[in-house]
């Protein structure tokens, strides 16, 4: 759908009309407060409202795709960051577990090593 040209509606500004779009960006021209630019389609969630159903039903459409992948993308970050987090404690896990094995050994060592002595007494 064209969004150039369409008509919205703000809250503070007023009426106004889009004069461009560039990437994640749109400019609307408002007559009292010259030209702004808002993050498209997130301003329609909060921001501007289209005068026209059908822009309206479009920009409810992107809005909606636009906060399912914010969704995907937080939730993909934070298994990552649980993942990191799990291999952070196995790596304590192992360090730990390699401290005590030189002290295990030298136990082991030790108990195997009395027996020895006192068969030979």
């Amino acid at each position: 759908m064209e969004i150039l040209n369409q008509e919205v509606v703000h809250r503070r500004f007023g009426a106004g009309k889009i004069l461009s779009e560039k990437d994640n960006t749109i400019t609307v021209y408002f007559a009292e407060y010259g030209a702004r630019s808002f993050i498209y389609p997130d301003a329609f969630d909060i921001y501007l409202k289209a005068k026209d159903d059908a822009f309206a039903a479009y920009t409810a459409e992107r809005l909606t795709e636009t906060k399912k992948r914010e969704a995907e993308r937080a939730a993909a970050l934070t298994e990552y960051v649980r993942a990191l987090d799990e291999d952070k404690q196995s790596e304590k896990r192992l360090a730990r577990a390699d401290k005590k094995k030189p002290a295990i050994r030298a136990a082991s060592v030790k108990s195997a090593a009395k027996p020895v002595q006192a068969a030979e007494n």
